[in-house]
């Protein structure tokens, strides 16, 4: 599940990363390419639905409580990810609803990574760990300065700048979460 959840996450983002490109979905207007973004969205359910038995797996491997309750609270939002993907993906819900549940879910998954990997420091890889920190840290920052954009006045410079760093410290965190799984693999197949 290691590599199924890996491989679907890193294709999650070339996907996501042509829509944005391609489909250009801030101008307002249809696009032959708009495709992408519900591809996008359905590869999301494949890798957050085998993300969560590479969770409990890594249970297992990290003792504590910390361990415990992240996993606990992890595997809850991951699973939350895919129900809000599969709403989205059936028409159940419209993006607008579903984009901030996905979000806090998706803090939420980041924030496990971050606590296992930490509570990890002395049964995981040392490679594996750092790895895993610094995505984590990424992200939460990433979307923690995001959040403060959006304190200042919309579609000021101001606003765009500090989205802009956003996106920069963040962009690590979300490129590198699915290669995380694929580093992890090793581990995960030690305890068979």
């Amino acid at each position: 599940m290691a590599v199924l959840t890996g491989v679907a996450g890193l294709l999650a983002n070339v996907l996501l990363i042509l829509f944005f490109g391609l489909a250009r979905p801030f101008d307002g207007w249809a696009s032959e390419f708009d495709w992408l973004g519900l591809a996008n969205d359905s590869v999301i359910v494949v890798q957050f639905a085998a993300l969560v038995p590479v969770a409990l797996a890594l249970r297992a491997r990290v003792p504590g409580p910390l361990a415990r309750w992240a996993t606990a609270v992890g595997v809850a939002a991951m699973t939350a990810v895919v129900t809000l993907q599969l709403m989205l993906v059936t028409g159940l819900v419209p993006f607008e609803v579903q984009v901030g549940p996905v979000v806090g879910c998706l803090a939420v998954t980041f924030g496990w990574l971050l606590a296992v990997n930490r509570a990890g420091r002395r049964s995981l890889p040392r490679p594996l760990v750092r790895f895993g920190t610094a995505v984590g840290v990424s992200y939460l920052a990433g979307l923690g300065i995001a959040g403060s954009a959006l304190l200042l006045p919309g579609g000021s410079d101001g606003q765009y700048v500090v989205f802009g760093l956003a996106i920069a410290i963040g962009l690590f965190g979300w490129l590198g979460f699915p290669v995380w799984p694929l580093l992890a693999r090793r581990v995960l197949r030690e305890e068979r």
